[in-house]
């Protein structure tokens, strides 16, 4: 992960105000393409967990470089293999406002606001619940049906939540 400094524009021209992050430690992790960001602690929250594993966000500690499961686990009557549920749902958005990070589900019309407190969920308050509509390929993959919704594409600010339907 690279660390580049915003402060002033001298990082276009200069690579060495860069810093590199090794993340390899955090590793083997299943991210499904999401996203990440920095929680109030300092601590990366991120989409994804170990390969097969019923969780769809981790905590990573850089200082400490451990990892920590967050134990969020979307139930929306699936019941096949967990690798295609984690690889959808883990293409998706974070966005955080103080303790409060609203998770947005790159499929489907799935948007749930996450109240955390040192890396755990201690509410969760459904927005739009309406899940994607997928099959199990093969046990690695899934597919959408042609009833799946197309997303939501989102942008938050201090106030509100602006969203926009796709599809």
């Amino acid at each position: 992960m690279l660390k580049i400094p915003i402060d002033s524009t001298d990082f276009v021209d200069d690579l060495s105000c860069w810093e590199e992050e090794d993340l390899t430690w955090s590793n083997p992790m299943n991210m499904g393409g999401g996203d990440f960001l920095f929680l109030s602690d300092g601590n990366m929250l991120l989409t994804g967990d170990d390969w097969g594993v019923e969780n769809l966000l981790s905590v990573l500690d850089l200082t400490k470089k451990r990892k920590y499961p967050v134990g969020y686990w979307i139930e929306d009557g699936y019941d096949g293999a967990v690798l295609p549920k984690q690889s959808l749902y883990g293409k998706m958005s974070l966005f955080r406002n103080g303790e409060k990070v609203l998770y947005v589900c790159g499929e489907g019309r799935y948007m749930e606001l996450l109240g955390m407190e040192k890396g755990k969920i201690i509410s969760r308050t459904s927005i739009y619940a309406q899940p994607p509509e997928y099959i199990d390929k093969d046990g690695l993959n899934f597919g959408l049906t042609s009833d799946s919704e197309r997303g939501i594409r989102v942008c938050t600010t201090e106030r509100y939540i602006y969203a926009v339907l796709c599809g």
